[in-house]
């Protein structure tokens, strides 16, 4: 019995030392293959900054033939981004005489999502022009992340030629390409994309005409005025006649003041009717302050502080508006009062020729400090 005890015991011991034993050796193997990949990926480091760098070759051609494409793509990736004109050439040049750009473009049609995300974003970030096509299809996958990456990529190819493949992404079924998204890409493309752009906005699709039209307000597209005009007055989606009239306001064309006017009235949602005010605030055109004038005898309280806040932007015709709703008793002066106090704050001047202005500090003062300065 002490036999079988003694030996349970010491094959016990052998096999915790054993286990020690190996538990340091696989330590050790983990340091040193970290330590070994940190020195490959440096060199291969040192090696992408002297491709890029102007008439130098690389210093270990060796090395060169047997880089692994794996790091070599995720290093070069990292510096593309930091890189431009004949440097970044150089790059790209390089990489596709590795066969790096081909097998990524062969991975953009794999089944695995994360090998596509990856393969979008290493083409974008390069660049690569021959992708677009493959970059393209990568918007009708059934990952939203693909279809994230890919959109990415097509803005970072900066081609207006993809403009129509991404504004049909954002209506297709179950495989909505996000708002966000698009939007991002168009902006990365810029106003070269304008034509594309234009027709986009003759679409079927609502949220393609609202991409598009948010767009051409960001680019100041002047020759659009005419356009965002008739769909903010007859477009049946409320989203888009919203997205137009901030486009008006954006770009400044008097053309649109009798039509943002419009878009006033009290038969219209609240939202076009708050956009509309502010786009009328943009343009800065003397004509609307009646219309404007007329929402301070609103309920609303949004509407009454976008109108008040308008007028005060609105030179000496609204200034002199709002200083007469500050001298009444309407329930509404407190809203031209604190508007006036911002233009005060903002301008640090007082126009000495708009008396009424006295009002903001005479009028009931007391109170309106203690409604607005005291807690």
């Amino acid at each position: 019995m002490k036999v079988a005890l003694i030996l349970s015991v010491t094959l016990l011991s052998l096999a915790i030392i054993i286990f020690t034993f190996l538990t340091i050796i696989l330590r050790f193997w983990r340091l040193n293959r970290s330590k070994r990949y940190a020195l490959y990926r440096a060199k291969v480091r040192k090696l992408i900054v002297e491709l890029t760098v102007d008439e130098q070759e690389p210093s270990d051609k060796n090395f060169t033939r047997k880089l692994k494409l794996g790091q070599l793509e995720e290093l070069s990736e990292s510096i593309a981004t930091k890189v431009k004109g004949e440097s970044k050439d150089r790059l790209v040049s390089f990489l596709e005489s590795k066969g790096s750009v081909t097998k990524a473009i062969r991975r953009t049609r794999r089944i695995g999502s994360i090998g596509k995300c990856n393969a979008a974003s290493f083409l974008g970030n390069l660049s690569i022009a021959r992708a677009r096509p493959a970059l393209e299809a990568l918007l009708g996958s059934r990952n939203r992340e693909v279809r994230i990456s890919a959109a990415r990529a097509l803005g970072q190819l900066g081609q207006p030629g993809s403009i129509p493949a991404l504004l049909d992404s954002l209506d297709k079924t179950g495989k909505q390409l996000p708002f966000g998204a698009c939007i991002v890409a168009l902006l990365d493309i810029g106003p070269k994309g304008e034509e594309y752009i234009l027709a986009g906005l003759e679409g079927a699709g609502e949220r393609q005409r609202a991409a598009c039209a948010e767009i051409l307000g960001i680019i100041n597209s002047i020759r659009s005025t005419q356009a965002l005009i008739d769909h903010f007055q007859n477009d049946l989606s409320i989203d888009v006649r919203i997205r137009c009239a901030r486009a008006l306001g954006r770009i400044g064309s008097p053309r649109a003041v009798s039509q943002l006017i419009r878009g006033l009235e009290d038969d219209n949602p609240l939202p076009l009717r708050l956009v509309s005010c502010r786009s009328l605030g943009q343009l800065g055109d003397p004509e609307a302050v009646p219309a404007i004038a007329n929402l301070l005898i609103s309920d609303n309280h949004q509407l009454l502080n976008t109108a008040a806040q308008t007028l005060s932007q609105l030179s000496s015709e609204g200034f002199k508006s709002l200083t007469s709703l500050a001298a009444s008793h309407s329930p509404n002066r407190e809203y031209a009062l604190e508007a006036l106090a911002r233009k005060s704050v903002k301008s640090a001047v007082i126009e000495p020729q708009l008396e009424p202005l006295e009002v903001l500090f005479d009028y009931q003062w007391d109170k309106f400090w203690q409604t607005y300065f005291e807690f």
